[in-house]
């Protein structure tokens, strides 16, 4: 774990598993979290950013997550700070921070020349447990992730115990807490 951290202070923008579940990213020198994700198997750097309803991508970063450019239809009219354009409408199949996945994510690609760099937004961080940012540190929770690799070790802790009724929902809240 110390070298992930080392790693990710010299590679601002990397995940760094901290638990089951919980991952961090340092800001990088631009003074905005740049994150390294992960879409339908594409590796795609994100900017960070809460005031966006919907995940966004760039035309080339849309290619690379599996989008067909020649089905894309722009015509949904989206509200920018530099006024107002047109994006397609989406779906991103799986995309990842680290070992944080959501499936189905909602999303935009952006027309092309409108952006720059994709951005992160909350269609994939409203899905999480939650996120946090302390000084140049975002931190992303899941505690999905955290029940889903629990759940076997309750259940061999409930096996093991003998002659007490221990649920597997006790059990699991227990480890994940």
């Amino acid at each position: 774990r110390f070298w992930a951290r080392v790693h990710s202070s010299l590679v601002p923008g990397t995940a760094v598993t901290l638990s089951i579940g919980a991952v961090e990213v340092v800001r990088g020198d631009r003074q905005s979290f740049l994150v390294t994700t992960n879409a339908n198997g594409a590796p795609i750097r994100m900017v960070f950013d809460t005031g966006a309803p919907v995940v966004v991508l760039t035309p080339r970063d849309a290619v690379r997550a599996g989008f067909d450019p020649e089905r894309l239809a722009y015509n949904r009219l989206v509200q920018t700070a530099n006024g107002t354009t047109q994006a397609a409408s989406g779906s991103i199949g799986r995309l990842k921070v680290g070992p944080i996945e959501r499936t189905n994510v909602q999303a935009l690609v952006a027309k092309p020349g409108n952006l720059t760099t994709s951005l992160l937004c909350m269609s994939f961080m409203d899905r999480l447990t939650s996120f946090s940012i302390a000084s140049d540190r975002l931190t992303l929770v899941d505690y999905e992730a955290r029940r889903a690799l629990a759940w076997p070790t309750a259940a061999k802790a409930r096996r093991r115990t003998s002659g007490r009724a221990v649920s597997s929902r006790a059990s699991s809240d227990r480890i994940c807490r």
